[in-house]
């Protein structure tokens, strides 16, 4: 069945980090290529689009398409970036899905950020109210919980009881990959017959190590 869907990639600062290598937004990104052939190569009429959770320009995204060379443009030009902001690009997501056509609609959310104090129970609370209102929209959510977003996990788990929602938690040296497909239902060897979106993951490998 055709699927359409949101992607949140977390692009602060923190994603920087090595503790999944290559880096934490490398491992994203490769896992990110992964889900969006395995979601494409599933259907023609499927549709992939893409969030971060630093909104470096107002509204920045690329809404659901099934076009992979600009989806993998946007991902390759991703920049890390310091305005974290979960819930508002969470929000962000389920507005670009509310008028798809498609029947079935879901968002991917990926959270390795640790939110400052001063802003982490507003934050929080926010999200959590923005997933409840997403899946009442008949939207179904995943979110993968890993490095400094592991803390999250409990907390939203607790405060969501729901059939359309799921998560993940990878800790460090974990295959975050393996636990990604897990969760997504994306298959590996469908990576690693798409020569497209392996050389887009080389590109921005080598855009990181300059």
């Amino acid at each position: 069945m055709p699927i359409a869907v949101m992607v949140v990639i977390d692009n602060s600062m923190y994603m920087q980090n090595q503790d999944y290598l290559p880096s934490r937004f490398m491992t994203q990104k490769e896992c990110l290529n992964t889900y969006i052939s395995t979601t494409l190569n599933d259907s023609v009429d499927s549709a992939v689009g893409i969030i971060p959770t630093c909104q470096y320009v107002p509204n920045i995204m690329i809404t659901p398409t099934n076009e992979r060379f600009n989806l993998n443009q946007f991902l390759h030009k991703l920049p890390l970036h310091e305005d974290f902001d979960i819930s508002k690009s969470f929000k962000l997501a389920y507005l670009a899905l509310n008028y798809r056509q498609l029947e079935e609609k879901s968002i991917l959310v990926f959270l390795g950020t640790e939110i400052p104090t001063k802003l982490e129970d507003e934050m929080v609370k926010s999200f959590i109210d923005s997933i409840c209102v997403a899946l009442e929209l008949g939207i179904t959510v995943s979110v993968v919980f890993f490095a400094d977003g592991i803390k999250y996990s409990e907390w939203v788990n607790e405060e969501i009881e729901s059939n359309g929602f799921k998560s993940v938690v990878v800790k460090e040296k974990e295959s975050f990959y393996d636990a990604v497909c897990s969760l997504t239902g994306c298959k590996s060897e469908e990576f690693e017959d798409d020569p497209e979106l392996a050389l887009a993951i080389k590109l921005s490998l080598e855009e990181a190590n300059k």
